[in-house]
This record gives C-alpha cells, sequence and structure tokens, in this order.
C-alpha cells in the first residue's frame, strides 16, 4: 500500500519544503528524495531513525546531510 505525503503550503501557496528540496545539491536531494520514497512505502510504519511521531498522526522525516548534519 502506497501512503500520500504532503508537504506544507502555507496560505500564499509556497512550499517551502519543496523550495527545500529544489535548493539541495543533487546528491542531498537523491538522499532525501530516497527517504520521502521509503515514507511513502512504509507510512507510519517507517522506523527511527527515519522519522518519528511528533504529534497525533503527524510525522517527520529525519535526516542528516554530510558530516554536520
Amino acid at each position: 500500500m502506497a501512503w500520500q505525503v504532503d508537504f506544507f503550503v502555507d496560505e500564499r501557496g509556497d512550499a517551502p519544503v519543496e523550495e527545500y528540496l529544489t535548493g539541495l545539491p543533487v546528491q542531498h536531494r537523491a538522499k532525501l528524495l530516497a527517504l520521502i520514497t521509503m515514507l511513502e512505502r512504509e507510512g507510519p510504519n517507517l522506523p527511527f531513525p527515519y522519522s518519528s511521531q511528533v504529534r497525533g498522526k503527524l510525522r517527520e522525516l529525519r535526516t542528516h546531510k554530510g558530516r554536520t548534519g
């Protein structure tokens, strides 16, 4: 079963997550897109350290890029 991953869009229609992703170097963007694909496949069952429950059904995707975070 595939899960739907929604990115935050503010009241003006800006999508900061998408803007962040497009601004990343290709290697970092590819890593994050692979994690998003894992999240779509696993949904709320995607384990730590890849995701964490924030509140209720809201989850966050957790990742590090490079040695500094």
